[in-house]
């Protein structure tokens, strides 16, 4: 028996489309509002959504505190936005899935010939997942200057930004001060080692602001 999994052929999304994300034609948005490629259901672009950026290296007390968010997360519907690449956000993907949350997955490539996961296929086939990226579908490996481009398209697309970490002087750290330069609303988790995050103004996230009482959706 052929087990294989045909990958969906990505459609574009463009800026006169009725469901193109209406945050990207902000001041705030990424320049130009680009033309998407979008696997998946691009529904999942127009609700409120919280954003999730995450250092590579994340301190163990973070990683417990985001861990306990995301299984409260994912007893709702509401939508989290990231590319899930650093350890925390694979975790997060991971934990997310088990659930009812939608996730928009942005990888920092384009979607041409792009592996999909067992977790990937799974929530995709429940429509729960949108795979977007504003970039060439035909760049197919992912660089550090990639990942800094996709992290403001993720700060961008989403309602909020979650930063659950960031290393002071790191690029996260600077993509936190891009965020809050641009007016965006930027969170952090209560922790001593995201000082560095709160001496900026970055606010502590409230979980119920993200429950299904304050979505509407429970």
């Amino acid at each position: 028996m052929n087990h294989s999994f045909r990958i969906p052929i990505p459609s574009r999304l463009r800026p006169a489309d009725g469901l193109y994300p209406p945050l990207l034609r902000q001041p705030f948005g990424v320049d130009g509002s680009p033309t998407l490629s979008v696997i998946g259901c691009p529904g999942l672009l127009l609700p409120r959504s919280l954003g999730i950026v995450c250092s590579r290296r994340c301190p163990g007390s973070v990683v417990v505190h985001m861990y306990e968010l995301m299984q409260s997360l994912k007893l709702y519907q509401c939508t989290l936005v990231g590319g899930f690449h650093s350890p925390m956000e694979r975790e997060c993907l991971k934990v997310l899935s088990r659930g009812r949350a939608s996730v928009v997955l942005c990888p920092a490539r384009g979607l041409e010939r792009m592996r999909l996961s067992a977790t990937m296929r799974t929530m995709l086939g429940e429509g729960r997942m949108a795979i977007v990226s504003p970039f060439a579908p035909d760049i197919r490996r992912s660089s550090i200057a990639l990942a800094q481009a996709r992290n403001r398209f993720v700060g961008s697309l989403s309602t909020e930004v979650l930063v659950a970490h960031a290393a002071p002087g790191s690029s996260t750290e600077q993509f936190a001060r891009e965020m809050l330069s641009k007016s965006k609303s930027v969170l952090t988790i209560a922790d001593p080692s995201n000082s560095n995050l709160l001496s900026l103004g970055v606010k502590v996230l409230d979980p119920s602001a993200w429950s299904g009482s304050r979505t509407g959706l429970t």
